[in-house]
């Protein structure tokens, strides 16, 4: 148990239950070829992956974007309306990461 709690950022954990809370209530439009229960299992399953990726992503950076960003293309593919799943997970690639172009910029103009 304690190896597992080395893995988990609770920073994560909470930004986690935020997007339960927001993107458990109702799913997106899907396409209509998939329209119906396979969209719903598609959508938890994308919805289970960002929790997960969310909880470690401070510890396995990589894997989060790559994952996630996976994730995000089978969104786009089935859905046709972004999603607070969407929404929450990308900010969280761009935002929390600490990746951000104006970073990249100091380093070069200093």
């Amino acid at each position: 148990m304690a190896r597992l709690r080395a893995h988990i950022d609770p920073t994560g954990v909470a930004i986690a239950a935020l997007m339960l809370l927001m993107g458990s209530s109702q799913r997106p439009k899907s396409i209509p070829a998939l329209d119906g229960a396979v969209a719903t299992g598609v959508y938890a399953a994308l919805m289970a992956v960002g929790v997960v990726m969310l909880m470690v992503r401070r510890r396995h950076p990589l894997a989060f974007v790559l994952v996630t960003g996976a994730a995000m293309v089978a969104h786009v593919a089935v859905f046709t309306q972004i999603s607070p799943l969407a929404a929450i997970v990308t900010a969280a690639a761009e935002v929390l990461s600490g990746h951000r172009p104006a970073d990249h910029l100091a380093r070069w103009t200093t």
